[in-house]
C-alpha cells in the first residue's frame, strides 16, 4: 500500500525533501539579496546607506527564519566575493 501510495501521491512521499530545498532556496536567495548590495554599491549605483539598510535587513531576516551562524557563514562568503563590502557591512 505504501508503494502505491508513492505513485499516487508523490508530493505526499517526497514533502519533507520540499521544506529542505524551500529552506535552502530561501538562504541562497537571502545570499543573493546581499550580492547584490555589494555589487550594486561597489558600482556606485547604490548609496552606502542604503546598501547598509539592505545588508542589516537581510541578516536580521537570516537570524529570525535560520541562525546566527547561518548568517555569520552568510555575511563570510558575502565578504569573500566582494572584499569592498566589509566596510559597510553591519
Amino acid at each position: 500500500m505504501a508503494l502505491l501510495t508513492v505513485f499516487l501521491f508523490p508530493t505526499k512521499a517526497f514533502s519533507h525533501l520540499d521544506d529542505e530545498f524551500m529552506a535552502l532556496g530561501n538562504v541562497m536567495r537571502k545570499i543573493g539579496w546581499m550580492q547584490a548590495a555589494c555589487s550594486f554599491y561597489d558600482l556606485g549605483y547604490m548609496s552606502k546607506s542604503s546598501a547598509q539598510i539592505v545588508l542589516e535587513a537581510t541578516i536580521q531576516n537570516f537570524e529570525r527564519e535560520n541562525s546566527n551562524e547561518v548568517a555569520d557563514r552568510a555575511t563570510k562568503s558575502v565578504i569573500q566575493k566582494y572584499p569592498n563590502c566589509s566596510e559597510i557591512m553591519p
